[in-house]
C-alpha cells in the first residue's frame, strides 16, 4: 500500500506540490505562532529585565534610610554583604538606576540609565570604546547612539544639565521598550541613580530555589516577601506590565485554532481537485479488478505521506517565519525559542488534518462504480441528490455552530478571572466559528452558480464571451464552488484577522485614553501656587496639544490627610476626555487611590473635609482625570470652598505620547529656572511603556495577517490552476469548434473574476462576523465588558486585500489558460 503510493507520488510529483503547499502553510502559521510566541515571550523578559539576567536570585525591595541625610544607597549595601555571606552565593550587589532625557542639541532620547554592576552581574559587552570609569561618563547601545548621532568621543546632555561624554557602545539589542545606558559607579549620587534591588549570584551546581530560600531566611522580615528567582521575578515583571499578554496569546491561538480549520478546508479542496484529476485512473483500477478498500488505503496512504512530509516542511517554514519577526522586535537577540511538546502535537495534527481532509473525497470517489467513473461530470439525478444531501447536512451544521455561538455569548463577563470559564467562552466561539464555516463552506455549489448569475446581470456583462463564461461556472456548480470556496477561505482568513488586529489596537488605545486621559500634570507644591511665568512656559512646551490651568488650594481631612482640590474649567475638558461636561454641587472627582482613602477614613463615598477653616461635605466619585492626592469640583463649587483660589495645576495633553521626550526634558529644567518646585505625575509615561508593549504584541498579528495572505494566494492558485488544468479537453474543444485564443483566454479570465468577486464579497461579510464573535469572545475571557470593543476594519487595506484577491484569481486562471489555449486541439483532446 505505501509502496503504491510512494511510486504515485515519485510519478506524477506535480499532483502533489498543490497539496503539499496547502499543508506546509497551514502548518507553518500554527507552528510560526508557536515558536514566535515563546521566543517574543522570552525577549520581551528579557527587554524588561535585562538588568537581572545574568543573576540568579533577585530582591526587588531595598528598605529606605532609617534617616534624612543619611546614604540611601546604605541600606542596600548592607542587604547585599548580609546575602553575601549566605551558604551558596558566590556574589551579591545593589542595582541602582535612574531615568531622564539625553539631549544632543537636535534629538532627545529617553532611557533608563543603569550604575555598571560587576563582572558576575554584566550581560552586555563593549563593541566599541570601553566601559565608563568617571561620574562624566556613560556607555549607550548602538541604536541610541545611532539615533542621537553619537560616536565614541560625543557628548551628550543628562535631564538638560548634567554633560556626558560617551567613552562605550554595548552589544545591547534595539528594545521596543525602555532602553538602557549605564553609568560609572561615580556618577550615581550625582544623577540621583539609588538602588532599587539586589542581585544575587549563586555558587555554580547550587540551586537558585534552595539558596533563594536560605536568603529569606537571612534577610529582615520585610524583605523576605521580595526574594525570588529571577525567573519568577521575570515572569512577574512581565505580566505586570502587559496586563493583558495571555489575552493577546489567546487571542492569536483563537486565530491559529481557525486557520488550522480553513487550512483543514484548503486541503479537502485541493484533495478533491487532485482525486477528480484522477477520475479516470480510479475508474481504470477499479474496471481491472481494484477493491474499493484497496482504492481507499492507497489514496489515504498518499494523504499520509504527503502530510507528514508538508507537516515537516511547514514547521522549518514557521520556525524562518518567526525567526524573521522576532529579528525585526529584536527578541531574537536572546534566542529562538522551540517549544518541543507543541511542535511535535502540531506536526501530528497536520498530519491528521491531511487524513481527515482527504477521507470525503476519497469516500465519495471509491464509491463511484467503475464506468460512472469514466464519465467527466455527474448526472443530473446524482447531482439533485447530492444537492439535497447536502443542503440538509449544512444546515444541520449551522444550527449546532448557531447554538454554539449562543453559548459563547451567554457565559457573559468573566469578572472573576475564572480560568475555566475563560477556557469555555473562547472553546464555545471557536466551535461555532469552525460549524458555521465548514455550513458556509461546503453549501457554496447550492448558492454560488446563483450568486454568479446575480453578478453577472449587476454588473451587466454581456457578449457572448461574457455570457459563456457565466453559464460555464453555473453549468459545473461543484467545480466552481471548488474555485470560489478557496476565496472565502482566504478573504475569511484575511478580512478575519484584519478586523480582529485592527479592534484589538482601536479598541486597547481607546481603553489607554480613558485609563489616563490627562497626559502630564504639573502642580505648584506650595500655597502660592503657579507663577505666571510657568504657567507661560507650561503652555509653550513642545509636543502640548493643550494645556488647562487649574485654580484650587489645600483640603484636608478631620484626620489631617492633606488633599488638593482644583476646579474644572472649560479648558479642563478639551486636554481630559473623561471629564463630564458638568460636575453636580457636593461631588469631586477623585481616582483610584483617594477613592480608597476617603472609602478607608470614612466607610463611603462622603467625606467630611476642612478648608478655609470650615468644613464641607463632599461625594467622591472615581474618574481617571483626576490626579494623585486630587479633588476635581465644579467652578462653582470651588467659589464657594475659595474664593481667591490660585492656579495650583496645569493639566497637558500632548501630541504624541511616543514623542514626548523633548517634553519630559523642558519640563525637568523648568523649576530649577523658575525657583518653584512643581510636583509632576500623569499617564503619558505609563501609557508610551503600555504603546510599546501593543505594538510588539499586535506586530505578532501582523506578522501572521501576512502568512494569511500567503494562505490566501496559495489557496487560490491551486484551486483554479488545478481547475483550468481540468478543463484542458473542454477548452480544446472550444478551439476546434472556433474560438479564438483570446477569445478563450478572456472567457478563462471572465470566469476567474466572477468567481474572485463571489468568493471575496462572502469572504468579507464572514470574515467580519468570525473577528466579531473571536474578539468578542476573548474580551469576555480576559473580564472584559465587550460592549466596550471598537469594532474597526482598515478600508484601504481591505481594498488591497480585495486586490490581490482578483489579481491572483487572474492570474492563477490566466497563466493555466494561456498553456490550454496555445496548445492544439487534436493533441489536448488527446490528453487523459
Amino acid at each position: 500500500m505505501f509502496r503504491n503510493a510512494l511510486a504515485e507520488i515519485r510519478q506524477h510529483p506535480g499532483r502533489m506540490v498543490a497539496t503539499l503547499i496547502a499543508i506546509a502553510i497551514s502548518v507553518a502559521f500554527m507552528a510560526g505562532t508557536s515558536i514566535y510566541l515563546a521566543t517574543e515571550k522570552n525577549g520581551l523578559g528579557g527587554q524588561l529585565n535585562r538588568q537581572v539576567t545574568a543573576s540568579d536570585v533577585v530582591i526587588s525591595y531595598v528598605p529606605p534610610p532609617e534617616a534624612e541625610g543619611t546614604d540611601p544607597a546604605a541600606p542596600a549595601k548592607a542587604l547585599a554583604t548580609t546575602v553575601a555571606g549566605v551558604k551558596g552565593v558566590k556574589a551579591a550587589e545593589p542595582v541602582s538606576s535612574t531615568g531622564g532625557t539625553l539631549d544632543n542639541g537636535e534629538t532627545v532620547a529617553y532611557l533608563q540609565l543603569l550604575v555598571l554592576t560587576g563582572p558576575d552581574f554584566r550581560w552586555a559587552k563593549i563593541d566599541e570604546g570601553r566601559w565608563p570609569q568617571s561620574a562624566t561618563e556613560l556607555a549607550l547601545p548602538h541604536d541610541i547612539a545611532r539615533k542621537l548621532g553619537l560616536s565614541v568621543g560625543g557628548t551628550v546632555t543628562f535631564n538638560g544639565q548634567q554633560k556626558l561624554t560617551l567613552v562605550g557602545i554595548t552589544d545591547d539589542p534595539k528594545s521596543l521598550l525602555m532602553p538602557l545606558g549605564y553609568l560609572a559607579p561615580a556618577a550615581a549620587t550625582a544623577l540621583n541613580a539609588y538602588p532599587s534591588m539586589v542581585l544575587v549570584k549563586t555558587d555554580p551546581g547550587s540551586s537558585a530555589d534552595q539558596v533563594a530560600e536560605r536568603v529569606k531566611a537571612a534577610v529582615p522580615s520585610e524583605v523576605r516577601d521580595h526574594v525570588v528567582t529571577k525567573q519568577a521575578y521575570m515572569d512577574d515583571q512581565l505580566t505586570q506590565l502587559t496586563q493583558g499578554v495571555d489575552a493577546i496569546r489567546t487571542f492569536l491561538m483563537v486565530f491559529a485554532g481557525i486557520a488550522l480549520v480553513v487550512g483543514m478546508i484548503i486541503i479537502s479542496n485541493t484533495f478533491t481537485i487532485l482525486i477528480t484529476q484522477r477520475r479516470r485512473q480510479i475508474g481504470l483500477l477499479r474496471a481491472v479488478g481494484a477493491s474499493t478498500g484497496q482504492v481507499r488505503r492507497q489514496l489515504l496512504a498518499e494523504a499520509l505521506v504527503t502530510g507528514l512530509v508538508g507537516s515537516v516542511v511547514g514547521v522549518a517554514a514557521g520556525a524562518g517565519l518567526a525567526a524573521a519577526g522576532a529579528a525585526f522586535t529584536g527578541s531574537l537577540y536572546w534566542g529562538l525559542r522551540f517549544p518541543p511538546v507543541e511542535l511535535l502535537i502540531e506536526v501530528g495534527v497536520g498530519v491528521l488534518i491531511t487524513v481527515l481532509a482527504a477521507l470525503v473525497p476519497v469516500w465519495k470517489t471509491s464509491r463511484v462504480k467503475p464506468l460512472e467513473a469514466l464519465q467527466p461530470v455527474l448526472t443530473a439525478d446524482a447531482v439533485k441528490k447530492v444537492s439535497i444531501v447536502r443542503a440538509v447536512i449544512c444546515g444541520v451544521l449551522l444550527l449546532i455552530g448557531i447554538g454554539f455561538m449562543a453559548l459563547s455569548l451567554s457565559q457573559g463577563v468573566n469578572t472573576d478571572t475564572n480560568t475555566t470559564q475563560a477556557i469555555t467562552t473562547v472553546a464555545y466561539a471557536v466551535a461555532a466559528a469552525a460549524f458555521i464555516a465548514v455550513a458556509v463552506l461546503a453549501a457554496a455549489p447550492l448558492y454560488v452558480s446563483w450568486l454568479i448569475r446575480g453578478l453577472g446581470k449587476l454588473t451587466g456583462l454581456t457578449g457572448p464571451t461574457a455570457r459563456m463564461a457565466t453559464m460555464n461556472a453555473s453549468r459545473n456548480p461543484n467545480r466552481a464552488a471548488a474555485t470560489a470556496v478557496a476565496l472565502m477561505l482566504a478573504m475569511g482568513l484575511i478580512v478575519t484577522l484584519q478586523v480582529a488586529t485592527a479592534s484589538v489596537r482601536t479598541t486597547a488605545i481607546n481603553q489607554i485614553d480613558q485609563r489616563y486621559p490627562v497626559d502630564l500634570q504639573v502642580s505648584a507644591t506650595s500655597p502660592e501656587g503657579l507663577s505666571t511665568e510657568v504657567q507661560d512656559k507650561l503652555g509653550a512646551l513642545p509636543g502640548v496639544s493643550h494645556a488647562a490651568v487649574l485654580k484650587g488650594g489645600p483640603i484636608a481631612t478631620q484626620n489631617g490627610n492633606m488633599f488638593m482640590v482644583v476646579g474644572a474649567n472649560s479648558d479642563a475638558g478639551q486636554v481630559a476626555s473623561t471629564l463630564p461636561a458638568s460636575i453636580p454641587a457636593g461631588t469631586a472627582l477623585v481616582d483610584n487611590s483617594t477613592l480608597a482613602q476617603v472609602k478607608d477614613e470614612f466607610g463611603g463615598d462622603t467625606g467630611t473635609f476642612t478648608v478655609g477653616g470650615r468644613t464641607v461635605t463632599l461625594t467622591v466619585q472615581k474618574n481617571n482625570a483626576a490626579g494623585p492626592m486630587m479633588l476635581v469640583v465644579s467652578e462653582s463649587t470651588l467659589t464657594q470652598l475659595m474664593p481667591n483660589a490660585k492656579p495650583m495645576t496645569t493639566w497637558i495633553k500632548l501630541v504624541d505620547r511616543d514623542n514626548f521626550a523633548r517634553t519630559m526634558l523642558q519640563l525637568q529644567t523648568l523649576p530649577q529656572s523658575e525657583g518653584q518646585y512643581l510636583s509632576l505625575s500623569g499617564g503619558a509615561m505609563e501609557a508610551y511603556v503600555i504603546n510599546r508593549v501593543l505594538n510588539v504584541l499586535l506586530t505578532i498579528a501582523t506578522a501572521l495577517l501576512g502568512v494569511a495572505v500567503l494562505i490566501a494566494l496559495v489557496g487560490v492558485a491551486n484551486t483554479l490552476g488545478l481547475s483550468v488544468i481540468e478543463r484542458t479537453r473542454e477548452s480544446a474543444l472550444l478551439r476546434a469548434l472556433g474560438m479564438h485564443k483570446a477569445k478563450l483566454r478572456l472567457m478563462l479570465w471572465l470566469e476567474a473574476v466572477a468567481l474572485a468577486l463571489v468568493g471575496v464579497v462572502v469572504g468579507i461579510v464572514a470574515g467580519s462576523f468570525f473577528a466579531w464573535l473571536g474578539v468578542g469572545s476573548i474580551f469576555r475571557a480576559a473580564g472584559v465588558d465587550a460592549g466596550r470593543l471598537d469594532f474597526a476594519i482598515d478600508p484601504w487595506q481591505t481594498l488591497a486585500l480585495i486586490a490581490i484577491a482578483v489579481v491572483a484569481a487572474s492570474l492563477a486562471s490566466i497563466l493555466p489558460g494561456r498553456r490550454a489555449a496555445n496548445a492544439a486541439p487534436t493533441q489536448a483532446l488527446a490528453a487523459d
